[in-house]
């Protein structure tokens, strides 16, 4: 993605599929730990598809694919519930991004699905259900000594 510029923002990737269409993608690893952070710029930049990359497991690293919207929704969730158990206002990023877990891309059905390359709604798969924000929230780091 970088041909025109060094470090373009919001994505890092065009992916292209057998059909000829263009997906952006925002890649995230982890390297140690169990969440990966999405940034902060989701809005402004806009990707279709995020591939998180687990770099902790050892080569070759296991990838989750997710509809951005999905994973944007989500993390926002979780936010929201750690802004809120420490009295913050919930929709305020401030200086901590919002993540997903392993374990919730694990729920979402996200390890190494390829297929979301040709599915014809990939900004929005998987479907956000209950189960998922539930679980989303639940994920959200606790206080200490709690």
């Amino acid at each position: 993605m970088n041909r025109t510029r060094r470090n373009t923002p919001g994505h890092d990737v065009l992916a292209t599929n057998a059909a000829g269409r263009e997906l952006l993608v925002s890649v995230k690893s982890r390297s140690r730990g169990r969440d990966y952070a999405i940034g902060s710029s989701f809005n402004k930049y806009p990707a279709d598809i995020y591939a998180f990359v687990d770099m902790t497991d050892g080569a070759p690293a296991t990838v989750c694919l997710a509809g951005a919207k999905t994973v944007v929704e989500l993390a926002m969730a979780r936010h929201s519930q750690y802004q809120s158990d420490r009295g913050r206002p919930a929709e305020v990023l401030g200086s901590w991004s919002p993540k997903l877990s392993g374990g919730l891309l694990e729920a979402m059905g996200a390890r190494e699905a390829w297929d979301l390359l040709d599915n014809p709604a990939p900004t929005t798969w998987p479907a956000v259900t209950a189960e998922l924000l539930s679980y989303a929230r639940g994920n959200a780091a606790k206080r200490r000594g709690t």
